[in-house]
């Protein structure tokens, strides 16, 4: 992974209620979104690293990502609290490129669409993202929070996917995953239940995103050795372990069942509503 210096002060910090990022400049004058740990065992960096890893491999649209080092004369004092301090920013953390001309998608607004607009969302890459996050049990993109981007690009409307730290329930394979619940998936939020109307058209779309995903997860397997190697030493302390967690957990054909049963499920009462 390509690393970069900050060669600027912490321009802002975004407050929200989890991780808390900021801005920076770096050293290839690109702005990136930083992510970094908030207690010494903290694995948000690795959870983040896997989550855009997995998901280019499914051809999902995610920001650029980089290691950054962050110098301390660059970390103002009053950005400093119980979650940013220097203790937390003494090694490499994680930045995302800062993607201009897009905006974040609010579910509250999606009632509110145009349904001459409607037909410009590119409907299997947000279906792709929604299984993507059940493969992951990634419990925080939901219609409170769908850290999706949106870009408009040649007249048509495309997700990008945004900060995957919840991946794993929460948590970080210490215990068999388990499947979301139909509120903590994008299948269930109002942007989803309009672009994705009860017809043969959709049906047809859903069957077909269950069709790829098991090659998409072949890639992700095939490859996983590759993603691991390349995570940052300081960043997770036994690589072979790591492997091994996901091997048992995202990988298993029992896994994967479940995933495509809960998938059709949720897509079910989506069609429903």
């Amino acid at each position: 992974m390509r690393m970069v210096t900050s060669i600027a002060p912490i321009e802002k910090k975004y407050k929200t209620s989890g991780s808390n990022p900021f801005l920076i400049l770096a050293s290839d004058f690109e702005y990136y979104v930083c992510k970094y740990p908030r207690y010494p065992k903290d694995t948000i960096l690795v959870k983040e690293f896997l989550g855009q890893r997995f998901a280019r491999r499914w051809g999902i649209k995610v920001p650029e990502m980089v290691s950054i080092n962050v110098l301390r004369e660059h970390i103002p004092e009053n950005m400093l609290d119980g979650r940013l301090n220097y203790i937390n920013l003494d090694k490499p953390i994680i930045g995302f490129k800062l993607i201009p001309n897009v905006t974040e998608l609010m579910d509250n607004f999606a009632s509110g669409i145009e349904r001459s607009e409607l037909k410009k969302y590119n409907k299997e890459d947000f279906l792709n993202i929604a299984l993507f996050d059940c493969w992951l049990s990634n419990e925080d993109r939901n219609h409170n929070n769908t850290n999706i981007l949106i870009e408009f690009k040649n007249q048509q409307y495309s997700p990008i996917a945004i900060d995957h730290e919840t991946i794993f329930n929460s948590g970080f394979l210490d215990k068999d995953i388990y499947e979301l619940s139909y509120e903590d998936s994008l299948l269930y939020t109002a942007l989803y239940s309009r672009i994705l109307p009860n017809s043969e058209i959709s049906v047809k779309l859903i069957q077909s995103i269950c069709t790829s995903f098991q090659n998409k997860v072949g890639k992700c397997y095939t490859n996983l050795e590759e993603v691991i190697t390349e995570i940052p030493e300081n960043w997770v302390s036994d690589k072979q372990d790591l492997y091994k967690r996901l091997q048992k957990n995202i990988f298993t054909e029992e896994w994967l069942k479940k995933v495509e049963f809960t998938f059709r499920s949720f897509a079910s009462l989506t069609l429903k509503k």
